[in-house]
């Protein structure tokens, strides 16, 4: 029982650093900001209500007139994860939940990976925390898509250490497995970019560890059975995206003009060592706010910049890797110049996401240099003294600048203060309005942590400087996270809004789309389009979710023909008045709306969602084409008197590219199963 608790104890510690660390989430009280409710929440709704009506979940009906939501590239329709909350049941608690999972999962992954370095429990613990509660999660806490990728990208970097040095079947299965998890976390950036990380990776490790060089053939064969397990393993989400690519928009104009601008900009590294200087809403960084906090200690800072005395032979690599990932996620005309040039990087929009391939590094480079503090190296320690001796004097220099250009006085804190709001939310406000005063607190802080972490190896009291950082990191993450993460409205009120929804999917009444109620711009941006909930189908403009057809676009634009088709309800015929008299909806469901037409003359049957490939209709049995109407929209022809109409969305080999990915893991895992328990197999015999 003890050993089962010892063994358990670094989880739970981990657990407990979490909890501590993401306190404003955790507690379920306040909810995050911007997309994560908007964007990132109304396809997980539909995917849940869907399910739970007993309905193949394949066409969102509410998202602008329809969208493929397993061909949404936004959107993670092939993450197991996704799914398990959406058979509980997605709710403002429960994507909450799955937020602190996916965080949780990226610390208990980096365990894994100090693990195979080597290092002790109390290193791994601590470049765990590091990661887990770093600027990347802290600064794009309203990015889910974004977390959900990196919190597998530990495991990808240790299953392809192993298969270095351990090439074979069940090694390339397992770094197959941990790929698919990345690419299956909604957001294409992360994915491109993993692959041009891996790319150096394997170079740099035939390059600088010869013992490789010598089983060069077996490690390349073990890469390319990973390939294509990888590309079995994900077909049914690239046959889905090759098909929907010529007719998918994602971004406005506007994100587009402001891509160059969001990246990890050199200025922003000045986050490593003071995160609430890049907090300030300022163009002096030339970077959303977002894409600016790259903190992951100010110990592990340190670390990093001494790891080249390190004479393990990963810290090369991973220093190259991490250096070149910090290239690729600047912005400006570094990007435009990079980006315009190599393969896929010209989709990707928002690339300072990218440093956390370099913090993911940064971390396992840190723990070098803690196992090495730790073993009493004793010329190291000499360096770590005065690189934070060398950190101290910065900060006394920088503090004295911050605190002569402060702007945060005295009465506007007492302003705040006297606010006639509860006292969770009052704190909640003091916070995210006291962002000039957080200038001075990072020096502070900074300051404060390297005399303590100074103090610590001086003493080699390595409990201690591990307790240091879990400090440091966790404090760091509570104070930062109402600036770009949690916002001052609460978990309860967002549901509320949510609660107005119908359950399921019910059959919507026929009214003029112009009739249908809106929310406010501000609830909007918040919870995002009422139209995404309230179980009806259309809305005037072009909502603010990111994928769509370009079609659907375009209709938007022709202001004359929305004021036209807004008249009219989401099914209706061209000719007849009124059109509802006519019109009887047997059957709605996301796949299948079945209707019956009493029309008085032939005529054309409109109904309000976007023409794509996979729909099709039958006319009173008869399969009967189906045009395009208003630019976008599904029509079919109808006859004089009684017409039993049917659309129904199919796409069969979606389902022929599920049962190839279902069939290669399942005999894979069969496999792996066999070699754990009969003993690897030779590569040559695979």
């Amino acid at each position: 029982m003890r050993s089962r608790l010892a063994a358990l104890m670094p989880f739970l510690i981990l657990l407990l650093v979490l909890l501590v660390a993401y306190l404003p989430l955790s507690t379920f009280y306040f909810g995050m900001k911007n997309d994560a409710f908007s964007d990132n929440f109304p396809n997980k709704f539909f995917l849940s209500e869907a399910i739970h009506a007993g309905q193949l979940p394949l066409w969102n009906p509410y998202m602008n007139y329809g969208l493929p939501i397993y061909a949404d590239m936004g959107f993670a329709f092939y993450n197991p994860i996704t799914w398990f909350f959406a058979l509980i049941g997605y709710n403002a608690y429960t994507l909450t939940a799955e937020v602190l999972l996916y965080i949780y999962l990226g610390g208990v992954f980096m365990l894994r990976l100090g693990r195979f370095f080597g290092f002790t429990k109390k290193i791994c613990l601590v470049i765990a925390a590091m990661y887990m509660c770093s600027g990347f999660y802290t600064g794009c806490l309203q990015y889910i898509n974004f977390l959900t990728a990196a919190a597998f990208l530990p495991l990808a970097l240790l299953t392809m250490l192993q298969l270095f040095n351990n090439p074979g079947f069940k090694s390339s299965f397992w770094f197959a497995a941990a790929c698919y998890a990345v690419f299956a976390g909604g957001h294409p950036a992360i994915p491109i970019a993993l692959v041009y990380f891996l790319i150096a990776l394997i170079i740099l490790l035939f390059v600088y560890l010869p013992h490789y060089r010598r089983q060069a053939k077996q490690i390349i064969f073990s890469l390319a059975i990973s390939s294509v397990l990888l590309a079995l393993f994900y077909l049914p989400a690239i046959y889905s995206y090759i098909n929907i690519l010529p007719f998918y928009g994602r971004g406005g104009p506007a994100q587009q003009a402001l891509s160059t601008q969001a990246g990890f900009t050199p200025v922003a590294w000045l986050s490593f060592l003071f995160p609430f200087s890049t907090a300030a809403n300022t163009n002096f960084f030339g970077t959303d706010v977002a894409m600016r906090n790259g903190f992951f200690s100010v110990t592990g800072f340190i670390c990093v910049s001494l790891s080249k005395k390190s004479k393990q032979l990963y810290t090369r690599v991973l220093l190259i890797a991490a250096l070149f990932m910090l290239l690729l996620s600047t912005g400006g005309w570094i990007k435009e110049m990079l980006f315009s040039k190599l393969p896929l990087l010209q989709y990707v929009r928002y690339n300072g996401e990218y440093r956390v391939f370099s913090i993911l590094c940064f971390c396992v480079l840190a723990g070098f240099v803690l196992q090495h503090l730790q073993q009493g190296e004793k010329t190291l320690s000499r360096r770590f003294n005065w690189a934070f001796i060398t950190v101290a004097l910065s900060c006394c220099c920088i503090l004295i600048v911050l605190a002569a250009t402060s702007h945060l006085g005295v009465n506007a804190l007492l302003g705040i203060l006297k606010q006639p709001l509860p006292a969770a939310q009052k704190i909640k406000v003091l916070l995210a309005g006291a962002l000039p005063g957080f200038l001075t607190a990072s020096a502070v802080l900074t300051l404060v942590v390297s005399l303590l972490s100074l103090m610590a190896v001086k003493k080699h009291r390595f409990n201690l400087l591990a307790g240091i950082v879990l400090c440091d990191v966790a404090f760091n993450c509570i104070i930062y996270l109402p600036v770009t993460g949690v916002g001052q409205v609460t978990l309860k009120h967002i549901q509320s809004v949510y609660n107005t929804s119908p359950k399921g999917i019910p059959i919507p009444p026929l009214v003029p789309i112009k009739n249908i109620d809106t929310l406010d711009a501000k609830s909007t941006g918040l919870v995002g389009d009422i139209t995404y909930y309230n179980k009806l189908i259309g809305t005037t403009k072009l909502t603010d979710y990111p994928s769509y057809f370009t079609a659907t676009a375009t209709y938007f634009n022709n202001r004359t023909l929305v004021n036209q088709v807004s008249t009219h309800p989401f099914i209706f015929t061209k000719k007849a008045a009124p059109a509802t008299a006519a019109i009887s909806i047997q059957q709605f469901t996301p796949t299948v709306i079945h209707v019956l037409v009493n029309g008085p003359a032939d005529d054309t049957l409109v109904l309000l969602q976007n023409n794509y490939r996979f729909w099709h209709a039958t006319v009173n049995g008869q399969n009967t084409p189906i045009a395009t109407a208003y630019t976008t929209f599904l029509s079919v022809k109808i006859k004089k008197g009684n017409n039993d109409v049917v659309f129904y969305y199919q796409d069969r080999w979606l389902g022929f590219c599920l049962l190839i990915s279902l069939a290669a893991f399942i005999v894979s895992l069969s496999v792996v199963a066999r070699q754990s328990i009969t003993g690897k197999l030779p590569v040559q015999n695979l």
